[in-house]
């Protein structure tokens, strides 16, 4: 079928052929068979050796095999350093994922993330916001990586207009961020390469502002980075970092207030192509004013102590110190996310409501009754139908009061489980209660 690669036939008539191919047992034979050369212009084998000057031939409809199953490319996503991503289909079960196709990267490097994605393996994917790991496998001398597909990333999102998200919009992704990194502290991993790019909406038209950390190329356990390092994109890398001082998990929290400074202003926080111009921007950025004798800015932890509130989250992940930097388990009950402070009346019914709604993609929002740690609110389905109770009764002026009232019980109701069902009528008489 190799005149079926000539771009001349429909993508569906192509992989509708594939597939029939597929119940032949010798069609796709072994790799280490001599004899077979693989699709036209794909690979180049010569003496059983991989002419490495010409391995990266990879073409749309070409045809790459694995132990499982066989993957048609489809089209590329991109390409980095490391090679190209193709979209591509799985031919035994017609699931479309992304293949990562290493042609650059030394043998240790590319063993190295295997190693990574197969520890992180443990974490569930969707719980944890992580991006499914399908398998890892060799053809004819490339390393290819398969994972479930995608849609874009938060940098394909924001170049399309330049415009600073609303907080509404921030709020979501910075807590499926905070989850995933979480997770990832609980089996001493360091992602160490956290930027727009490696996080991936999921389905942005059904799932607005569901996200998935991806790209462990880069990851490594916690007990093997040294001081000196080298480590996270320019704009985005932790200040122990540049000045080569003992590292920890705080680097992934210093990435993610970047990112949500980016999301907030449309722009990167600190430059992203001089190390130096990123030192002088985050000393004016950060830095202490020394013009008043005897005058200094309060830590976070004297802010709050002599306020009541907590500092903005955005300052906390910034935190220049490493060891009193935020931790994703602290994030995740700051004020921001837990959204505890829209219930004091002060924003109108409609953006309450609308903040809940943009949280219901979080997978974890809304925690097991199990989990001690857990804020006790309502289950996804139920926590559904109530919220368009609480929208409507946002919509009419002189209800507006008990639609606050509303969202607050909703914020403290016990679970759903198969012992104790949530009864709707109960939810309908008090939505009549409330709205009086």
């Amino acid at each position: 079928m190799t005149h079926l690669l000539n771009g001349k036939e429909t993508p569906s008539y192509v992989v509708e052929a594939h597939q029939f191919m597929v119940v032949c047992p010798t069609y796709y034979p072994d790799e280490e068979d001599e004899d077979w050369t693989g699709p036209q212009n794909a690979y180049n084998i010569e003496a059983g050796n991989i002419n490495q000057s010409r391995t990266f031939q990879v073409q749309k409809n070409d045809v790459l095999f694995s132990n499982s199953t066989h993957y048609l490319v489809m089209n590329f996503n991109g390409e980095g350093a490391f090679g190209k991503v193709a979209q591509c289909l799985n031919l035994s079960t017609n699931e479309r994922v992304a293949l990562k196709i290493h042609t650059q990267n030394e043998e240790h490097v590319i063993q190295q993330e295997v190693y990574m994605l197969e520890a992180i393996r443990a974490l569930d994917p969707e719980k944890n916001n992580i991006v499914r790991f399908v398998e890892s496998f060799r053809f004819n001398g490339l390393s290819c990586l398969a994972f479930e597909m995608l849609d874009k990333s938060l940098w394909d999102l924001m170049k399309e207009s330049w415009t600073p998200l609303r907080l509404n919009e921030i709020r979501p992704v910075i807590h499926q961020l905070l989850v995933a990194f979480d997770a990832l502290n609980s089996i001493g991993v360091i992602h160490t390469d956290l930027k727009p790019d490696n996080i991936m909406l999921v389905n942005h038209k059904d799932q607005p502002y569901r996200v998935k950390l991806i790209d462990f190329g880069l990851a490594t356990p916690v007990n093997m980075l040294e001081a000196g390092d080298t480590v996270q994109p320019i704009g985005y890398r932790a200040p122990e970092v540049m000045l080569g001082l003992p590292l920890s998990e705080a680097i992934d929290m210093w990435g993610v207030g970047c990112v949500m400074a980016f999301l907030c202003f449309g722009r990167n926080l600190f430059p992203v192509d001089c190390p130096y111009h990123y030192m002088a921007t985050m000393v004016q950025i950060k830095g202490e004013c020394s013009t008043s004798p005897g005058w200094r800015l309060r830590s976070p932890e004297e802010f709050e102590e002599v306020t009541g509130h907590k500092p903005h989250l955005l300052k906390s992940c910034l935190h220049l110190n490493p060891s009193k930097r935020i931790t994703p388990k602290e994030a995740l009950k700051h004020p921001f996310i837990t959204m505890n402070h829209l219930l004091n009346g002060k924003e109108t019914p409609s953006y309450v409501v609308e903040a809940h709604q943009f949280m219901a993609v979080c997978p974890t929002y809304y925690p097991d009754e199990e989990d001690e740690d857990s804020i006790k609110v309502v289950p996804r389905d139920t926590y559904g139908f109530l919220l368009i109770v609480a929208q409507w009764l946002a919509l009419s002026p002189n209800r507006c009061h008990a639609a606050l009232g509303f969202l607050r019980v909703l914020r403290f109701l016990p679970h759903q489980t198969e012992k104790k069902k949530m009864n709707v009528l109960t939810f309908s008489r008090a939505t009549w209660w409330l709205s009086g």
